[in-house]
């Protein structure tokens, strides 16, 4: 998968395992690029929400917060799903992810800041 090159990107990596159950098989970490050298981030509200498969309807919404390293767990069943990765002031991340059976996944997220416009009050 190639990296998303906005103001924020994300790139995955899937590896196979022998799991056969949902646990911790996502692994999410924010990085802050703005000053060129990656930094992780804590404190970044990590959500996960599945879309169009009715078997997934039921499920509560994946959700976590990262942790000093940058790093955030999920643990989701197979289906596809939107992740989106927050925290105020930074440009919001967001990526589709297929989950599969069996597989476990390395997420790698980059945010800036937001920018704004300079405002001039008379």
């Amino acid at each position: 998968m190639r990296p998303i090159w906005a103001p924020a990107w994300s790139t995955l990596t899937e590896s196979p395992t022998t799991a056969t159950t949902v646990r911790d098989n996502i692994q999410i970490t924010v990085f802050y690029s703005g000053d060129g050298d990656a930094q992780p981030l804590p404190g970044v509200s990590v959500i996960a929400t599945p879309t169009g498969d009715a078997k997934l309807a039921a499920w509560r919404v994946g959700e976590s917060v990262t942790d000093p390293s940058g790093r955030a767990i999920l643990s989701l069943p197979p289906g596809v799903w939107k992740i989106r990765a927050e925290l105020v002031g930074l440009v919001p991340v967001k990526q589709t992810l297929s989950v599969a059976n069996g597989v476990s996944y390395d997420i790698k997220m980059y945010t800036t800041f937001l920018h704004s416009e300079p405002v001039t009050v008379f």
